[in-house]
């Protein structure tokens, strides 16, 4: 039985229950990222020196370093929270493959594939109740934004999408063009929409790493604004004053990670590695 197996079973069952708490409670439990870091490279390192395969162990430490960088640079750059980017890092544990040329490369088309999906599952969420969205935020924002050329771009890309389906007869062209066209023409309202949901929070209700708009002065004490958000000592100071707060809310992220991730068992345990599925359908 392909080692690879194993992984993939423990990725969907956590990060399917990583999805529900985010859907549920806008966040993902620490203990539950960091248990599966844990169990994705404590089976790797039992595997290769079981099976005498060192090389599963270099693969899988290799794909958590190389998720452990693009985890922090997203982090720092305002576009994962702290949650998300550990449960990227336990994701860097389960990439499949022996051999850091394999890794590497399934990790990379992951990442593709993820931000993709994450593009358009946030796009989608927009329209429901999964974002604490105000409308006429969202309408002020957009009025701010030259809206009309990426709408404009998009447009092109569609056009061009449906030009490639006729010359080169070839639906795959057409679908990627296509969606960079969603992407394209969806990424301006995404950023309206991100500067559109804020929304005030009782201290009972604060959470660690809620991300607040500007720095709070609170008695003598000043909480600074910062990429880690607030700490367990500024919501005891908050909850200490009863001070409700206004902080940056955004759409449940988790669910792009399990679609993402059941696309990657697809190719794989079709046979494929997830790079060569890719390649072959082109």
């Amino acid at each position: 039985m392909n080692p690879d197996y194993f992984l993939f079973g423990i990725g969907i069952f956590w990060i399917a229950f990583a999805s529900i708490q985010d859907l549920r409670k806008r966040e993902v439990a620490n203990w539950l990222n960091f248990s599966l870091i844990f169990l994705g490279l404590t089976y790797r390192i039992a595997y290769g020196l079981y099976y005498s395969n060192p090389g599963y162990i270099r693969a899988g430490a290799a794909s958590f370093i190389m998720f452990c960088a693009i985890a922090y640079a997203l982090y720092y750059g305002k576009a994962f929270a702290g949650g998300d980017a550990k449960l990227l890092m336990g994701v860097g544990t389960l990439i499949p493959g022996d051999s850091l040329y394999a890794v590497i490369s399934n990790g990379l088309i992951f990442i593709f594939v993820l931000l993709i999906i994450g593009a358009l599952w946030s796009i989608f969420a927009l329209f429901t109740p999964l974002a604490p969205l105000k409308w006429k935020s969202l309408k002020k924002e957009i009025n701010k934004r030259k809206i009309k050329y990426y709408i404009y771009t998009a447009f092109l890309f569609a056009l061009a999408a449906l030009g490639a389906s006729f010359v080169y007869n070839n639906i795959i062209y057409s679908v990627v063009l296509l969606i960079f066209s969603i992407i394209i023409g969806g990424y301006p309202i995404l950023k309206a929409a991100d500067s559109g949901m804020v929304i005030k929070v009782r201290p009972k209700d604060l959470v660690e790493g809620d991300w607040i708009l500007e720095d709070i002065k609170i008695g003598n004490k000043t909480i600074k604004k910062t990429v880690h958000g607030l700490s367990y000592s500024d919501i005891k100071l908050i909850r200490h004053y009863g001070k409700t707060i206004n902080v940056k809310a955004g759409v449940p992220f988790v669910p792009a990670f399990m679609i993402s991730f059941i696309i990657m068992v697809f190719f794989w345990v079709s046979g494929n590695s997830l790079v060569s599925s890719l390649w072959a359908l082109v």
